[in-house]
Formats: C-alpha cells, sequence, structure tokens
C-alpha cells in the first residue's frame, strides 16, 4: 500500500525544474546514496534541488538526518515511491533528525531535497538503516476510532482525524503465550515523538481490544501522516499510519 502526503504540495516542483529556461525532469539528475554513508551537497538558485536514489527492502525501517551547514533558503525533504510520484515521508529543515519511514516493498526509492526562496544551501544528510522488520505474529489488528472514549467499543471507525480532536487508534494481539513488553510510541508527521505507552501483556490480553491514543488540548495537531510504532520487546512489529488532515 501506498501513503500520499497531502499537505506538502512539493509533488511537481520536485519531479520538473527549470534550469536556465529548459524544462529538465528530476530522473535526468539523479544521484546514488549509499544507506549508512554520510553526504554533503549544495543547492543554487539556478539548481534548487538534488533527488538521490538508494536501495530498501521491504518493512525496512529507515531515518533520515538531515542538517543545513549554511544557508539562507527554506529546505524540505520528501521521500518518494518507486513510482517517483508518491511521497511516502516529508519534512521541512532546516534541521530535520529522524523522519522516519517504513517503505512498502523491496526496490529502489527516491529522496528529494528542495530549496526556496534564497541563493545558495550547502547540507549534510544521512540515512540510517534499522534492521528488516521480523515477522511478527502478535499484532492481529488496528484501526482509527473517532470519540473521547476509552474503550473501543464505544467509538467509531474513521478514515482520518481533523486537527482538533483526539486521536485514537484501537488494537489486539493474538498468539501471546509468554508476557511480553509492549508499547506503542505515536510520530507526528515532522518525526517527533509525541506521546509513548506502554505495558506488560500476557496470554490474558489476546483478542481484547486496547485503545491507544493522544488527547487533544487546545493546540492543532501537525496535518500529514501519523505513525503509531507498536513496539514488543523492543522491536517494531507494526506501524499503523494515521492521516491528520482538514
Amino acid at each position: 500500500m501506498r501513503y500520499r502526503v497531502i499537505s506538502l504540495g512539493l509533488l511537481v516542483a520536485l519531479l520538473v525544474v527549470s534550469l536556465g529556461g529548459a524544462s529538465v525532469r528530476a530522473q535526468d539528475n539523479i544521484q546514488p546514496l549509499r544507506v549508512e554513508v554520510a553526504v554533503t551537497g549544495k543547492l543554487t538558485s539556478i539548481a534548487p534541488m538534488a533527488i538521490y536514489s538508494f536501495d530498501a527492502v521491504e518493512s525496512l525501517r529507515m531515518a533520515v538526518i538531515f542538517d543545513a551547514i549554511e544557508t539562507d533558503m527554506e529546505l524540505t525533504l520528501v521521500v518518494l515511491d518507486q513510482d517517483q510520484a508518491t511521497t511516502l515521508a516529508g519534512a521541512t529543515g532546516p534541521n530535520v533528525n529522524g523522519l522516519i519511514v517504513e517503505f512498502p516493498a523491496q526496490g529502489t526509492y527516491y529522496l528529494g531535497v528542495q530549496g526556496e526562496g534564497g541563493t545558495f544551501a550547502q547540507y549534510r544528510l544521512l540515512i540510517q538503516a534499522a534492521p528488516a522488520l521480523p515477522i511478527n505474529p502478535f499484532v492481529a489488528q488496528s484501526f482509527l476510532v473517532a470519540g473521547e472514549s476509552s474503550v473501543c467499543t464505544e467509538n467509531v471507525i474513521v478514515g482520518r482525524f481533523t486537527p482538533n480532536g483526539d486521536l485514537n487508534v484501537c488494537f489486539s494481539m493474538e498468539l501471546i503465550d509468554q508476557p511480553i513488553e509492549f508499547k506503542a510510541e505515536w510520530w507526528s508527521p515532522s518525526g517527533k515523538i509525541v506521546v509513548v505507552e506502554d505495558a506488560t501483556l500476557d496470554s490474558g490480553d489476546n483478542g481484547v481490544l486496547y485503545l491507544t491514543g493522544v488527547y487533544y488540548k487546545d493546540t492543532p495537531w501537525e496535518t500529514g501522516w501519523w505513525q503509531v510504532h507498536f513496539v514488543l520487546d523492543g522491536e517494531l512489529a507494526k506501524i499503523q499510519w494515521v492521516l491528520v488532515a482538514e
């Protein structure tokens, strides 16, 4: 499944740019990028974009680390799917520390760096990769629910949330035979952990619906794709994508 970040509005600018009056597609200027190797790059008003390609396997979890060494531009990162047209994640700099991406299939993906509103940028970036996710049978299901209740049966399944309400995800486990340490991490679209909930689960919790959520407190949520990371005994078992939009 592919996920589209609808709030960036940068897709056209990343795929087609104007250089000296000529229209040049991004794939004509792609630079190969090795995972776990830091690189530096430059942007100018003449060439305000850089596109990198890198390889990933299905369910590989990666973190993009980015900082501007010197710039008068506003810098934006996007991670593009294999079709170079679907945005998997994005963030605006000058510093991005831990933009988390999970890849839906094995193949070649693309990272775009876009500069706007200035003349020069020098930057450093690194893609860090965690091991491929194990096949984990414990998370049976997870889904988004609306409402302010604390139990899943009192809520209504929804497809997305607004910025001015609670964010709730229901989930259930299965096949647990010994106590396991459970953690739910709520990651914002900009790559920050907002809430962490943890508990110890055992065989008596199999099939029970539980709710994890973030309470609304008068400040609108960041719009875009949030992520709930289900972590079991320290290993990432599942990512539930949560859309927040107007």
